[in-house]
Order: structure tokens, then C-alpha cells, then sequence
């Protein structure tokens, strides 16, 4: 089973989890997304019960196999 994290609440992010949802040994394990409100409705929506706010959290979550980037780059560097 293939534990999968989606980094981002937007519409690639939506695209993304029903692929996953269709995918036989896939499940979403955790989604990240830097606005607690899209977040939660997103999560809501897609019964995800882990979520992540905090980038370095989700990246020392060692419950993931696979992590997807479903938002632009920039969104999710940290400030240097």
C-alpha cells in the first residue's frame, strides 16, 4: 500500500486525490496546505485525517511513501 502525501488544497491538488482514490494499494495519507481553512475542507472532503500546516512536520512524517507537489513552487519555499 502506497501512502501518499498531497502538498496543496487547490484544483490539481482535487485532480490528484481522485486519482489516488481510484488507484488500487493507494491511499492518501496526509495532505499539506498552508491555509487552515482549504485545508480542513479539503481534507473534509477527501477523509484525509492528517494535516499538516507546519512544511517541516509533514516532511519527518514517516508514515508517506510518496509525496506530491500539487501547488506552485514558490508557495511552499521557506523565506531565506
Amino acid at each position: 500500500m502506497l501512502r501518499w502525501a498531497i502538498i496543496g488544497t487547490s484544483f490539481i491538488s482535487e485532480t490528484m486525490a481522485k486519482a489516488i482514490a481510484a488507484s488500487e494499494g493507494s491511499r492518501i495519507e496526509t495532505v499539506f496546505g498552508r491555509n487552515a481553512g482549504r485545508l480542513s475542507d479539503f481534507a473534509d472532503r477527501h477523509g484525509i485525517a492528517k494535516r499538516y500546516t507546519d512544511y517541516d512536520l509533514l516532511l519527518d512524517d514517516l508514515d508517506i511513501d510518496v509525496a506530491i507537489s500539487a501547488c506552485q513552487t514558490i508557495s511552499i519555499t521557506k523565506p531565506s
